[in-house]
This record gives C-alpha cells, structure tokens and sequence, in this order.
C-alpha cells in the first residue's frame, strides 16, 4: 500500500468572500432548469424545516432582480 505525502511548500490562506459565495451559491440558470423539471412549481427545503414551494413564474422574477442586483455597483 503505497502512502500519500503532502507537500510542506503548499500555503493555507482564508479564502475570499468571493469564493465562499461561488461555493456555497447555485448559478441560477443551473436551479431554473432543475425547477423547471419539476414543473409549475419549484420545490426548495426550508432553512426552517418543511418544504417551499414556488411557483415558476415567481421564481424567474426573483433570478431577473437578483441578476439586476448584482449589475449595481455599491
């Protein structure tokens, strides 16, 4: 069994809060199309136990604002 040596030279550093947001966020043309799969409405657990259920069209106007949103500058 051969054994797997890391490599001392590598650093660790925080990652940016950039990349927490790409990694914790789902691109939203990604979760349109699996809504839209299954159906009129888009199922979603809740933060606070249960399911959500939103309907298509709702869920395509929150992706428009939040696309709008993020072509502000602060």
């Amino acid at each position: 069994m051969k054994t797997e040596t890391m490599n001392p030279i590598t650093q660790d550093r925080l990652a940016t809060g950039e990349e927490v947001r790409h990694a914790t966020s789902s691109n939203e043309d990604r979760l349109l199309e699996l809504c839209r799969a299954q159906g009129d409405y888009c199922q979603m657990g809740s933060d606070f136990g249960g399911i959500i259920r939103y309907p298509m069209d709702e869920l395509e106007f929150f992706t428009y604002l939040s696309e709008m949103d993020e072509g502000v500058p602060n």
